[in-house]
C-alpha cells in the first residue's frame, strides 16, 4: 500500500511538469532584461523575485539548458555558472509570461542608459533607493510579483526579501519617495 501510494505521488509529480512552449526555446542564447537576484548558495533564482544579495546584471548573456513548467535551468555564458529558475505556482502569470519579462533576445540598454544618475546608481547596485523612477526600479530589482502588484500604474509595489518578509516601494509622481518593511 505504501509503495503504491509513493508510486502514485511520483507519477502525479512527473505528469504535472511539462516542457514549455516559448520563443526562448529556439534561441541559442538570450539576455537578462533586468537585474536578477539569485540565491548564490543554492544557485537558484525565484520567479517571485526574492530580493536576494547576489545580482546577475541586466543584459547578461545566458543559455537555457531546460525549460519546464515547474522550473527552468540556465547557464551564464561568461562564467559558466548554472542556476535553477523556480516558478511560483500562485504568481498570477504563466511561466511563459514570467520568462518573457525577465529574458529575451535583447535588453533595453539604451533606455536604461538614458535614465538619470539616481537610477543608474540603483541599477548598478541592484537596489532601490529614494528618487528612482519606476523604470529604474524595474531595471534595478525586477518587476514586482503580479499577484501582489498586478498593475505597474499603482503607487505602491510589493517585493519579497525572503519568503515571509516583504518591502513596499512607495511612489509619488513616478518617483520612489519611501521604502517600508
Amino acid at each position: 500500500m505504501r509503495a503504491t501510494l509513493l508510486c502514485l505521488v511520483v507519477s502525479l509529480a512527473c505528469a504535472c511538469a511539462h516542457d514549455l512552449e516559448t520563443p526562448l526555446r529556439s534561441e541559442r542564447t538570450v539576455v537578462t532584461r533586468v537585474n536578477l537576484h539569485a540565491d548564490a548558495v543554492h544557485q537558484r533564482v525565484y520567479s517571485a523575485n526574492y530580493l536576494l544579495p547576489e545580482v546577475i546584471p541586466m543584459c547578461t548573456e545566458v543559455a537555457f539548458e531546460s525549460l519546464r513548467s515547474d522550473q527552468a535551468v540556465f547557464r551564464v555564458v561568461d562564467s559558466g555558472e548554472e542556476y535553477t529558475y523556480l516558478f511560483h505556482r500562485d504568481l498570477g502569470e504563466s511561466p511563459e509570461e514570467n520568462l518573457a519579462r525577465y529574458f529575451g533576445p535583447q535588453c533595453d540598454r539604451d533606455r536604461a542608459g538614458s535614465l538619470d544618475a539616481v537610477d543608474q546608481a540603483g541599477i548598478r547596485r541592484g537596489e532601490v533607493t529614494e528618487g528612482m523612477s519606476k523604470d529604474g526600479v524595474v531595471f534595478a530589482i525586477g518587476y514586482p510579483p503580479p499577484h501582489q502588484t498586478p498593475q505597474l500604474e499603482t503607487n505602491q509595489w510589493r517585493y519579497w526579501k525572503r519568503r515571509f518578509d516583504t518591502i513596499l516601494v512607495h511612489f509619488e509622481r513616478g518617483r520612489v519617495v519611501r521604502i517600508t518593511d
